[in-house]
């Protein structure tokens, strides 16, 4: 939390980077304009929504800072990898959220932290991170995608509470235990397959599944679910879930 000179508190989105490139452009979609410091191992003030930072002279980590009195007119955050190299970590937790509509953070595999926003959001997109082990979700309530596939560390997805979005990818993962799938009560597609789940995750998510109350849901796991689950597996196929069943 940062204060202006009138003592009224601002809050910030955060990344760090090892980057040297000249030309570091963090993307947002915003009416009003943000103010960019970077401080630590390279130093910069920029005024702009689309900044373009000049990292050419950081000996080490740089931290970039965004501050703001209002983030209500903030609609889209997006951190490519061609256009934010070498990212470490992204604290996007100081910002409202409650007008955001998109989240992509995706495809930087030497990031190793990501804390989210509380926010009702269409998509969020954090998909090819090989860098994460764990993601808290506290809060954030997408009601389209939820995209953190094909990161492959992943071990743990916790907080989840997103009873309004409709396609769930959480396949090719490391969700060897498996993740609490209670609240995806409007999922139309869930793609949990490729984690290695053991056969009582697998279990647990076709008794979590029916928990949620989803229905019509096109399903696709792990081949590996065992007799405890048969009532389970019933009940989804009862209310019209299909299912395509995968080796790993």
């Amino acid at each position: 939390m940062f204060f202006n000179k009138v003592g009224v508190a601002e809050r910030a989105i955060v990344y760090t980077t090892t980057s040297t490139t000249a030309t570091w452009k963090p993307q947002t979609t915003k009416a009003t304009v943000l103010t960019w410091e970077v401080t630590g191992d390279a130093t910069g003030t920029y005024v702009a929504t689309n900044p373009i930072i000049d990292l050419s002279g950081n000996t080490g980590t740089a931290i970039i800072t965004a501050t703001t009195l209002d983030w209500t007119d903030l609609s889209v955050i997006t951190i490519t990898a061609a256009n934010c190299p070498n990212l470490i970590t992204v604290d996007l937790s100081g910002t409202d959220g409650e007008t955001l509509t998109t989240i992509n953070i995706s495809s930087h595999p030497t990031m190793t932290s990501f804390k989210l926003p509380s926010a009702t959001v269409s998509i969020c997109s954090i998909l090819n991170n090989d860098g994460l082990t764990t993601l808290d979700v506290t809060g954030l309530n997408p009601t389209t995608n939820f995209l953190p596939y094909n990161s492959n560390n992943i071990a743990t997805i916790t907080n989840i509470n997103m009873p309004n979005v409709v396609q769930v990818q959480m396949y090719a993962c490391n969700l060897v235990n498996g993740v609490d799938l209670t609240s995806f009560s409007s999922a139309t597609l869930m793609r949990i397959q490729n984690n290695n789940m053991t056969t009582t995750a697998t279990d647990q998510s076709l008794a979590d599944m029916v928990t949620s109350g989803m229905i019509n849901c096109a399903i696709r796991m792990r081949n590996n679910r065992t007799s405890a689950s048969d009532a389970d597996f019933a009940t989804l196929q009862s209310r019209g879930c299909t299912f395509t069943f995968y080796t790993t």
